[in-house]
């Protein structure tokens, strides 16, 4: 079959250009990628896993779709990169300052990149059926740089833009057109152009870099003989302040901003060789050449040069951070800030069958910049130290090659989005992962995410499985994860399991069909180091007691759980029980939250909790008796808006709750088959958010200093949540305003701080 090959021209790799935005896409059966791609701040995409006709809007539809990507190897000394590498990159225009612009292709069409979606999020596709990156190869999706937006501002500063061929101005303008607002900034209608002397080698885009078409030729008589833009063209000049005597690469005159940069404009006189006088103001005139590949004229011609500090005292240039215009947009309008210049690219990989990294990738992102998001999509994936068994039909890939990725974020098992909001939706492909990795090649990353869903769909973390967090790289997002199963191809139950760096994030199922088999998770002697750890089902999860979990803030989740008090009692088949021997794994948690579809049943008996978050839509007793509950801080609430099932009362059935802190937080939360629940809060009772608490026909009795809605802070910008919060019981309903002290926690308790 056809191979597409990238090869290098030459040892020494071109630098990165002065070019954002731009995309690439590499099709074909094979792709050998030997060569330097650069797209800074913009998309590259080698491969596919599906025969394309239509790829995400980068190419038109065609009779013969383009095949699947069998092999796409990545060899050593190739460069891909999407990174800016600290560049200051040239980019759209401003008004006021404020609002900023890019013209879109028609330009008749003049959008803010707010209106236009058109912000510089890069980003990375690898795909195929076996993708390879060997050892030598860098791949680049590190942060930092920025692009800018150019505004010239008429007045006292000056009323024309001096790096501009045209001038709109009528009172200073050269042959102005009154129907067309346009004028020259020279009668003769000569360019305006921009040499770089650190740049000179570069390759570039030779168009105006603020807008998407190319460099006009202005709109003059056929006799005015500088009418034709000679960007991309070399030209040879003598020796100027600052500037050395050589060949240099004629760019758009808006390039002269860029560091190091100089104004060139070519006069109407003829030059001696050797030829420089400085005039008055600063500019120098000099003569030079024009030249064009390996040829040259012979004709001497004269410029004029003038450095920035001379050409900015002609015109008022203002420059706008694209980082700082669309965080400043995004806030104003409470939406969330979205991936900046400053964070590191989105990668994406699809392997069909295999995937071998033998490379660390770059993804490291600059002050102040979020991690790498990684996306390894599959429907049934094997990980093992090696990248190998897991029988047919499975994507296998290697522990230690997903550690090279040096991922901030690494999902495994799907695709992710960012919404307005500041939630992320989950768009899950896979419906079975086996993580089956050894000590000796731990999963590594600032955050490891495995999602499937489907039905019967499974994560089965095997004994001496290991997944652990990268130190230095912390994600701090708290925004909540969305799986909706509305959604194409999905049925919003599953399972999924999380290790991060940084603090709990909830995970939201919206729309969870009924008919859907039940997911099942289960870990067994394995090893979960992080800062915040979820394992989370709606069906069933099975935990070895000797699951060894090192986190703060620990999340157990599973369609029905149930709490056990007892060795007497016995655990109810299909359900998630948590024994005593189990919740004592969990001990070196500060917070742990209990996640269940369905309902948390409690046994009758004592129980002992630090920070707890009960996610569920309700707490109900299994079987008789009473239940104490004493909790440090105690949260309730049901983020997936399900319906409890009925539970009759069992006479005489008590529940007491003791705790220092009770937050009511979104959706409706109740206590089932209690005759009397008893709530005795020292600190007070907070609610927020839109929800209920019922305790069904149970005589409810809360006793508490204070019952307030929770104060929150509200981002400049940002829409402030309605408060709507029901309390009610069609027993008797008391509240009393004292408490007394909490009992004391022993040591051992989860979530105790």
């Amino acid at each position: 079959m056809p191979t597409v090959t990238l090869t290098r021209s030459a040892e020494t790799a071109p630098l990165t250009p002065y070019s954002a935005g731009s995309r690439l896409l590499v099709l074909g059966a094979n792709i050998q990628q030997d060569g330097v791609l650069r797209a800074p701040l913009g998309e590259i995409v080698l491969g596919s896993a599906t025969p394309v006709r239509v790829f995400d809007g980068l190419v038109s539809t065609v009779n013969t779709p383009f095949p699947v990507t069998q092999q796409l190897s990545v060899g050593p000394g190739s460069i891909t990169s999407v990174s800016a590498n600290g560049l200051l990159i040239p980019y759209g225009t401003t008004t006021d300052q404020t609002e900023y612009f890019f013209a879109p292709t028609s330009g008749s069409d003049l959008r803010t990149l707010a209106e236009s979606g058109l912000d510089l999020r890069a980003s990375l596709t690898l795909a195929g059926n076996a993708i390879s990156v060997d050892a030598g190869a860098e791949v680049d999706l590190s942060g930092g740089g920025d692009a800018y937006g150019y505004e010239f501002i008429s007045g006292v500063g000056g009323s024309r833009d001096v790096l501009n061929s045209v001038n709109t101005d009528v009172f200073s303008s050269n042959n102005y057109d009154p129907d067309t607002g346009i004028g020259f900034q020279f009668p003769d209608g000569r360019q305006v152009y921009a040499v770089v002397p650190s740049c000179a080698m570069r390759q570039w885009r030779c168009r105006t870099p603020f807008f998407r078409t190319p460099t006009p030729v202005l709109p003059a008589p056929v006799t005015i003989p500088y009418a034709s833009s000679q960007v991309g063209r070399r030209v040879y000049l003598e020796a100027s302040p600052g500037l050395a005597a050589g060949w240099y690469t004629l760019l758009p005159a808006q390039y002269a901003l860029l560091p190091g940069g100089f104004r060139v404009v070519e006069q109407s006189s003829t030059g001696i060789a050797g030829q420089s006088r400085q005039l008055q103001g600063g500019a120098t005139l000099v003569a030079g050449r024009y030249g064009l590949g390996n040829s040259e004229e012979s004709q001497i011609r004269v410029f004029n040069v003038q450095s920035q500090e001379v050409f900015r005292q002609s015109s008022n240039i203002a420059l706008t951070s694209f980082s700082s215009a669309v965080e400043s947009a995004n806030v104003r309008a409470g939406r969330a800030v979205p991936q900046l210049p400053r964070d590191a690219a989105r990668l994406t990989i699809n392997p069909v069958n295999t995937l071998q990294i033998d490379a660390a990738f770059l993804a490291q992102a600059a002050q102040g910049g979020r991690g790498s998001q990684v996306d390894i999509t599959g429907t049934s994936i094997f990980i093992s130290d090696t990248g190998t068994g897991g029988g047919d039909a499975v994507v296998a890939l290697s522990s230690r090659a997903l550690t090279n990725l040096n991922a901030g974020s690494l999902l495994i098992g799907g695709t992710r989005s960012q919404n307005s909001d500041g939630s992320t939706s989950l768009d899950i492909s896979a419906d079975q992962i086996t993580l089956q990795n050894s000590a000796s090649a731990p999963l590594v990353a600032g955050e490891v995410l495995l999602a499937v869903d489907g039905a019967g769909s499974a994560i089965v973390l095997a004994d001496g499985a290991v997944i652990s967090t990268d130190l230095r790289v912390s994600v701090a997002d708290t925004s909540p994860y969305i799986i909706d199963g509305a959604a194409d191809g999905l049925t919003g139950k599953g399972a999924l399991v999380r290790v991060a760096n940084g603090p709990e994030r909830t995970v939201q199922r919206l729309n969870v069909e009924d008919t859907a088999s039940p997911a099942s998770l289960t870990a067994g002697l394995a090893t979960l180091s992080g800062t915040s750890v979820a394992l989370l089902s709606t069906g069933t999860s099975s935990l070895d007691p000797l699951l060894d979990i090192s986190a703060e803030n620990l999340s157990i989740g599973a369609g029905t759980i149930e709490l056990i008090a007892s060795a007497d009692q016995a655990p109810t088949p299909g359900r998630l029980s948590l024994t005593p021997e189990l919740l004592q794994s969990f001990a070196r948690a500060e917070s742990l939250t209990l996640n269940s579809l369905n309902a948390i049943t409690i046994f009758s008996g004592a129980y002992s909790f630090g920070t707890l978050t009960l996610d569920t839509p309700s707490l109900a007793l299994a079987g008789t008796g009473d239940v104490a509950l004493n909790v440090a801080d105690l949260s309730l609430q049901n983020s997936a808006s399900s319906v409890a099932s009925p539970t009759a009362a069992v006479d005489g059935a008590t529940l007491s709750v003791t705790t220092r802190d009770l937050a009511l937080n979104d959706g409706a939360f109740s206590f089932a088959g209690f005759e009397a629940v008893n709530v005795a809060a020292t600190d007070g009772v907070f609610y927020q958010g839109k929800g209920s608490l019922g305790a069904g026909s149970a005589a409810l009795a809360i006793t508490t200093p204070i019952l307030v809605d929770r104060a929150v802070d509200i981002a400049i910008g940002e829409a402030a949540r309605p408060i709507d919060y029901t309390i009610s019981t069609a027993g008797a309903l008391s509240i009393t305003g004292r408490a007394g002290a909490a009992a004391a926690l022993p040591d051992g308790t989860p979530g105790r701080r």
